[in-house]
């Protein structure tokens, strides 16, 4: 993996020889990786080092950490390494060669330790590799493998033309910006884009902060903002219940959960598609456009507008020639459109985090209700539905007192509430749970006992009560 950048070798040739002197039984290696790290340390201090340097100390630490077993000697390092020049690989390739025509048990116990140590090695660098390409956004494990077994080593690695084509064209747009999709996005920089987009929509468009920002946290992966406007008041219902309930995910970003149970399909009507994306696009905002669902949800690459010394913003021709030029600083923006009624489920739902939104929906769940990013509901089965749909109808217009939808046969929802946040907690018999409250650390403290705090004398109570009249 560090044959294309093993700087620490190959400009410090005394530091090999010191390598093996400072290795340790203790915890294998940690002998070997504390002088890396020095080194490392002195390079970066260094006035005329480069980044290529510092990534192949990194490198050679990660994968050092990433073993099990210590490095006794100088082959094992340059095996470890993949370094050595072509005529000692062709040596060592004849010998093994010569080796494997011979008997079984003619090899020394020793020449079969060095080659399941050499197997260890390439197991453990391809460990470190494959961590190291799914911290890119959009490549999960099954890509990361695929590049992985094409020769790509490194993230840097995948602007080459023969990984470009292992990829998808939403893929490609995320590698193309993977320097700045990396970068945590500061709370300043969300604002900002927010107030940008606030200036060059009409004045009748709301917009909301939700995800990490909203629950105070200094920066974040990625910037998730509400978008509602007066015209758009479409709250659709929510399919029948599955047969199985939904498995909820412990991990991952809320945002992603919303969809999910939103179920909404607005067409080419939404004002997302007929005024905001191409208002932003002409202003010179978007850069690139990743993915648009359903005419309610836009995701892609934004710059982060720019002022000038006194505090001036930065002139559209300015803004629309550094997209060209790919210059500035660029960020991932999902952009939901929400029903103008339904601001406070898709709060709840959008805020975060994973777990705070999981519970409550494990606990919507257990009362026997449905919460999605439209409101809170609750089911009611018809009696007199017998599992069957009716046969197909023949042809020609159906009267109008027919129904359409077989669904309807099945049941009808009714709606609970879709006011605030402290509304929907209220009929779930919880707590309001302040935003920046709202954190895996804080909602499984020992204080909590790993549950939400509850609302005693809660409506939940009183509805059991009711009932048993």
């Amino acid at each position: 993996m560090l044959s294309r950048s093993p700087y620490f070798f190959r400009l410090r040739p005394p530091l090999l020889p010191l390598f093996l002197r400072h290795n340790s039984t203790q915890g294998h290696n940690d002998a070997i990786i504390k002088m890396l790290i020095e080194n490392r340390e002195k390079e970066r201090r260094n006035p005329a080092t480069d980044d290529q340097k510092l990534r192949a100390f990194d490198k050679a630490i990660a994968v050092l950490k990433s073993i099990d077993f210590p490095i006794r000697s100088e082959s094992d390092a340059l095996k470890l390494m993949h370094l050595g020049d072509r005529s000692e690989r062709a040596k060592e390739e004849s010998v093994d060669k010569e080796a494997s025509t011979k008997e079984v048990d003619e090899p020394t116990p020793v020449a079969q330790s060095d080659s399941a140590r050499v197997n260890e090695v390439r197991e453990g660098t391809k460990r470190v590799v494959l961590n190291e390409l799914q911290q890119v956004p959009g490549l999960g494990p099954y890509t990361a493998r695929k590049l992985c077994d094409a020769g790509c080593t490194s993230a840097s690695e995948l602007h080459r033309a023969k990984f470009q084509q292992l990829l998808t064209a939403r893929q490609r747009i995320l590698v193309a910006y993977y320097t700045h999709l990396r970068q945590p996005v500061h709370r300043k920089e969300i604002e900002t884009i927010n107030d940008f987009i606030r200036t060059q929509l009409p004045s009748d468009f709301q917009t909301e902060l939700a995800g990490s920002y909203r629950r105070n946290f200094p920066f974040s992966s990625e910037i998730d903002l509400i978008l509602l406007h007066p015209s758009f008041d479409i709250a659709p219902q929510p399919p029948p219940p599955p047969e199985k309930a939904l498995q909820f995910p412990r991990k991952g970003r809320a945002e992603k959960v919303y969809g999910r149970y939103a179920q909404k399909q607005f067409g080419s009507k939404s004002p997302l598609l007929t005024t905001v994306i191409p208002t932003l696009k002409v202003q010179g905002l978007i850069a690139k456009e990743v993915k648009m669902s359903g005419g309610d949800k836009w995701d892609g690459i934004v710059r982060v507008p720019e002022f000038s010394a006194d505090g001036q913003p930065e002139s559209l021709e300015s803004r629309v020639n550094a997209i060209k030029r790919k210059e500035g600083r660029y960020r991932r923006l999902t952009i939901n459109l929400v029903p103008w009624e339904c601001r406070g489920p898709a709060l709840l739902a959008l805020t975060g985090d994973m777990e705070f939104v999981r519970q409550v929906h494990d606990r919507a769940d257990k009362l026997g209700l449905f919460l999605d990013g439209n409101g809170l509901w609750r089911w009611h089965e018809n009696e007199d539905f017998d599992g069957f749909t009716p046969t197909k109808r023949r042809r020609g217009r159906p009267p109008k007192d027919a129904k359409t939808n077989d669904d309807e046969l099945r049941g009808k929802w009714e709606l609970i509430t879709r006011g605030s946040e402290k509304d929907i907690l209220a009929e779930l018999g919880m707590a309001y749970v302040e935003p920046s409250k709202r954190n895996y650390s804080y909602l499984l403290s020992k204080v909590t006992n790993g549950r939400l705090p509850k609302l005693y004398g809660s409506v939940v109570r009183k509805k059991w009560m009711d009932g048993q009249r």
